[in-house]
C-alpha cells in the first residue's frame, strides 16, 4: 500500500515500484494499493480520470487505484481529508483481496496508517510500517493546534499505537530510528533503518550542459545561479525566496532559479510578479530524468526547511543534490 506509484515522481512512489517490481521478479504476486496519480500539485494527471475503482494488470505486478479526496491547497483541512479518504477506500479494498502474506505499509502517518493498521491487526497479517516522517512533531511548525500539548500527547499516542502493531518499523536513517525507539517506546529490535535509495543511471549530463540549460533558462552564462530543485512543499521554507531575491535586486550577477512543481509554485510565481522580482525564476516541470541535467546549470544547490520539521524529516532531494557534484547550501528558514 503506497500513498504515490508511477507515473508520479515521488519517491514514495519511487519506493512502492521498485519494491513491487523486485518482489514479482521474485516469483511472488504482488498487488499494489494506491491513489489516483495527482502529484505534486494535486490533479489528476493525463490519461487518468479518478473513480472508485480502477485496476491495471499490465506490468509486472497488479496496480489497484482508489478514490480519495485531492489536496490542492497547502492547508490542513485538505491534507487531512486526502489522508483519511485514502485510508478508507484503500482498507476496504484491502478487505475485498485475498488474504496477504505480507504488507509493506507506506502510507501517510496517522490516520491511513491507523486506519489501514486495525484492518491488518483484525487480520493478523504482518507488516512492515515505512517511516518517511516524524508525526506530529513534523507539522509543529505550520499546524497550530497540534501545538497544543494534549493534542500533540494524543496524536503521538496514535503513531505509537500504530508502531506497536507493526512487525517491523523501518525508519529512514539512525536518528530518526532513535527518535521512535525513545518517544514511542518501542522495542528497538523491531526498529530497523530502511535508508531512501535512488536510481544512479543518467547522473551524467554530458559536457556543454550547464550552458546549453542556462539558455534555455534565459539565464546569463556568468551569472551566479542558486538552485532550488524538487517538490515545492511548505515545509521547504519557499516563503523565504522572495525575501532573499528582494534583497539582492541590485546585485545583477546573482540569479535565485526554483525548479519543480508542487502547491507552493503558485504562491511563488504570483509573489515573484507582485514585486518584480526579476532575479527570481520559478521554472516547472522536472521530470526525474532531467534532474542531474538541470542541476548542472547551479553553482550551489539550495535546501531549505523549517526548523520543527528539520528535525523530523530528511529531504528526498538531498540524494540528488549529494550526486550531483555541486556545492550545498543548507538552511533553517524562521518565517
Amino acid at each position: 500500500m503506497s500513498v504515490g506509484y508511477p507515473p508520479e515522481a515521488i519517491t514514495a512512489a519511487a519506493l512502492a515500484s521498485d519494491v513491487a517490481s523486485e518482489m514479482a521478479a521474485r516469483g511472488h504476486s504482488v498487488t499494489v494499493l494506491a491513489p489516483f496519480p495527482n502529484r505534486p500539485q494535486g490533479r489528476v494527471l493525463g490519461g487518468y480520470r479518478r473513480r472508485l475503482r480502477s485496476v491495471d494488470d499490465t506490468g509486472p505486478c497488479r496496480v489497484v487505484r482508489v478514490w480519495h479526496t485531492l489536496s490542492r491547497r497547502p492547508s490542513v483541512a485538505s491534507r487531512l481529508a486526502e489522508n483519511i479518504s485514502f485510508g478508507i477506500s484503500s482498507s476496504l479494498e484491502l478487505l475485498r483481496l485475498s488474504r496477504p502474506d505480507v504488507v509493506l505499509l507506506n502510507t501517510w502517518p496517522l490516520g491511513a496508517q491507523w486506519i489501514t493498521t486495525l484492518v491488518l491487526s483484525q487480520w493478523r497479517v504482518p507488516f512492515v510500517c515505512a517511516v518517511k516522517d516524524l508525526y506530529p512533531e513534523s507539522a509543529w511548525q505550520h499546524v497550530r493546534l497540534i501545538r497544543h500539548r494534549g493534542v500533540a500527547a494524543l496524536l503521538q499516542m496514535v503513531d505509537r499505537a500504530v508502531y506497536r502493531r507493526s512487525t517491523v518499523v523501518a525508519p529512514i536513517n539512525e536518528v530518526m530510528r532513535q527518535a521512535i525507539v525513545a518517544t514511542r517506546r518501542i522495542d528497538p529490535a523491531k526498529v530497523r533503518v530502511m535508508p531512501d535509495w535512488t536510481s544512479t543511471e543518467g547522473d551524467s549530463p554530458g559536457p556543454g550542459a550547464a550552458l546549453a540549460v542556462r539558455r534555455e533558462l534565459g539565464l546569463p552564462a556568468d551569472c551566479f545561479v542558486a538552485m532550488f530543485a524538487g517538490s515545492m512543499s511548505h515545509t521547504a521554507g519557499l516563503d523565504a525566496y522572495p525575501d532573499v531575491a528582494e534583497r539582492l535586486r541590485a546585485r545583477r550577477d546573482i540569479r535565485i532559479v526554483l525548479v519543480g512543481d508542487g502547491n507552493m509554485r503558485e504562491r511563488l510565481l504570483e509573489e515573484a510578479h507582485r514585486r518584480s522580482l526579476t532575479n527570481l525564476r520559478i521554472v516547472h516541470p522536472l521530470r526525474p530524468q532531467d534532474v542531474p541535467r538541470v542541476q548542472s546549470a547551479a553553482d550551489v544547490l539550495l535546501l531549505s526547511l523549517l526548523p520543527a520539521s528539520a528535525l523530523h524529516t530528511t529531504p528526498s532531494k538531498l540524494l540528488a543534490y549529494m550526486r550531483s557534484e555541486r556545492s550545498l547550501f543548507i538552511s533553517l528558514c524562521i518565517l
